[in-house]
């Protein structure tokens, strides 16, 4: 990996000789539907394989390729960049970027809480 001295901290950059990711097993929530995801349907057959027998690291399947921490951290540093100021924040601002990066996510998870805390406080 390649390290770049900046103002304080190192910052590494991940496209730098980086090996190909191979991968040994496909991810099924990469192909499940929005209910599948909501309900963890994908994770059935995993399930029922823990049920039988003791799982071992072959028995998992690969991360998805939207979560591998390469392709986050690229994200995240293109939206930290986005939120450089030449005055205030030379390097970026990291909650805003996290905010662009992951907000959609959490106002989603916001909404749903608040649901699941208003049916929660109605009487049966």
């Amino acid at each position: 990996l390649k390290e770049q001295k900046a103002k304080g901290f190192t910052a590494i950059d991940v496209d730098a000789d980086a090996p190909p990711v191979t991968r040994q097993r496909w991810c099924p929530e990469e192909r499940a539907n929005w209910f599948s995801k909501c309900y963890y349907f994908y994770v059935n057959s995993l399930i029922q394989m823990g049920a039988r027998k003791h799982l071992e690291q072959s028995d998992l399947w690969d991360i998805a390729t939207s979560d591998e921490a390469a392709r986050v951290f690229r994200r995240f540093r293109e939206k930290l960049q986005e939120t450089a100021d030449p005055v205030k924040a030379v390097n970026g601002v990291v909650w805003r970027a996290i905010m662009r990066n992951h907000g959609a996510l959490f106002a989603f998870a916001g909404v749903v809480k608040f649901i699941h805390d208003i049916i929660m406080f109605m009487p049966p």
